[in-house]
């Protein structure tokens, strides 16, 4: 999750710990989706609570339209199996 870096600098109170770590297939198919439509995808333990400052509380989700919606149901449920839960971001604006 390479956005967690410029997440990190805007927040640096941000609390991480309730990121999961995805299967390597997992893990593909999120990509697949994330570069699909534009957004940072993160993973989280299903029923975990943030200490302090979550990216919940520093990100926008990624608007999504019916097509890209049913995606994201089926890789939640395929997540679901590893008790992870899948957040799609809208992607920080670029500059310069």
């Amino acid at each position: 999750m390479p956005f967690l870096a410029a997440a990190r600098r805007t927040a640096p109170d941000l609390d991480l710990s309730e990121l999961a770590v995805p299967s390597a297939e997992l893990l593909s198919a999120a990509r697949a989706l994330g570069e699909a439509t534009g957004a940072d995808v993160a993973f989280y333990r299903r029923g975990a609570r943030p200490a302090g400052r979550s990216l919940c509380q520093v990100r926008r989700p990624q608007p999504l339209d019916a097509e890209q919606r049913r995606a994201l149901a089926d890789l939640e449920r395929r997540a679901a199996r590893e008790g992870i839960v899948v957040v799609l971001y809208a992607p920080l604006s670029r500059r310069g």
